[in-house]
């Protein structure tokens, strides 16, 4: 396996010679080569937190920033060219994509940063790829449901995505809404061991109708329930 770096300018798909059938395979999508001829970083989460400082440093000294991401799907109802138009505002097409895309997962994030060398006159490339998946960590915490669109995978696969690498070493995450579940809920169990809070508290999916969660206590043992609270 033969890899042709550019040195002239950003290729994020360095051609890969393989021998497989007579053709000419796509690189891993775990490749990325920069201006500077060295690869992008990926992080999963057995690096993830010794990566971080330099992550946040690159993103300190950034004079701008691209982002990218690999979805496990598209689109849940039109098709992605049915949705957009020429004359849609690059807001009108993101709400449109976004209305069609909340049930896939992002398997993989993708960061650029670019910092402008005036003694060179060019800017100087970073690339952080993170792998994540939102991995339950505890019987309480969130079991995220997502679908898959066939075509989206069959994309993935067909660039070398590793997969694996997303189910088995993903960074895991929470959203805000999802944080402040879980902590209300361990606050609440610190207290509730040592004797100052009667409060229940359960785990609500974000999507759910927002209301407060009430417990129901069936009138015979409203007296006694009384008696110990």
């Amino acid at each position: 396996m033969k890899n042709q770096k550019s040195e002239e300018k950003w290729d994020p798909l360095p051609r890969y010679q393989c021998r497989r059938q007579g053709k000419h395979m796509p690189p891993p999508m775990n490749s990325a080569v920069g201006t500077n001829g060295t690869s992008g970083t990926f992080l999963c989460e057995y690096d993830f937190k010794d990566q971080l400082p330099a992550v946040c440093q690159a993103i300190a000294e950034a004079d701008f920033l691209a982002i990218d991401g690999e979805f496990s799907g598209i689109s849940d109802g039109p098709s992605f060219t049915a949705l957009t138009n020429s004359l849609d505002t690059a807001e009108e097409r993101y709400q449109k994509l976004k209305q069609h895309s909340m049930e896939f997962l992002l398997f993989q994030f993708g960061l650029c940063t670019f910092t402008y060398d005036s003694k060179k006159a060019k800017y100087i490339m970073k690339s952080f790829n993170f792998y994540i998946f939102p991995r339950p960590f505890s019987r309480n915490s969130p079991d995220k449901k997502f679908v898959c669109q066939s075509s989206s995978i069959d994309f993935l696969a067909n660039q070398g995505f590793d997969f694996n690498k997303v189910f088995r070493d993903g960074i895991p995450y929470l959203n805000q809404e999802e944080e402040r579940q879980l902590r209300d809920q361990q606050e609440d169990k610190r207290y509730h061991t040592n004797g100052a809070s009667t409060t229940c508290y359960m785990y609500v999916s974000p999507d759910a109708a927002r209301a407060p969660v009430i417990p129901v206590v069936p009138d015979d043992q409203k007296d006694f329930i009384d008696t110990i609270v």
